[in-house]
């Protein structure tokens, strides 16, 4: 089994809605408190094991510059291309998650590690 179909079935439930349909990714901040509780459980952080939060606009726009310059890149080494749209930062703010199509790419390999 592939590891980000992993991730997406562990995902999935929670961005739809209870008539099966697909929601966009939504910042975890926005969703309600019981299900923000109920998230956080599986968004944390693969390396430190910290939950996981919305990157800012700021952090997006660093990272986004930065890919745009060749200068991003991923724990296995390879360039980042942008633009990245969402993401997911750890508690520590040293790892940063992609998110591509509304899914959360928890792949440590695909992570970027932040300075």
């Amino acid at each position: 089994m592939d590891v980000s179909t992993t991730a997406v079935e562990c995902v999935q439930p929670f961005l739809t809605t209870n008539r099966g349909e697909h929601l966009p990714f939504a910042p975890l901040e926005s969703l309600p408190a019981y299900e923000r509780r109920r998230t956080r459980k599986f968004f944390v952080c693969l390396e430190t094991r910290s939950p996981l939060s919305t990157a800012s606009p700021a952090m997006l726009e660093k990272l986004n510059r930065q890919a745009n310059e060749g200068q991003l890149v991923n724990e296995m080494g390879k360039g980042v291309s942008g633009p990245i749209e969402a993401g997911l930062v750890n508690h520590e703010q040293s790892r940063f998650y992609v998110v591509r199509n509304g899914i959360p790419q928890l792949v440590l390999a695909e992570s970027i590690p932040l300075q």
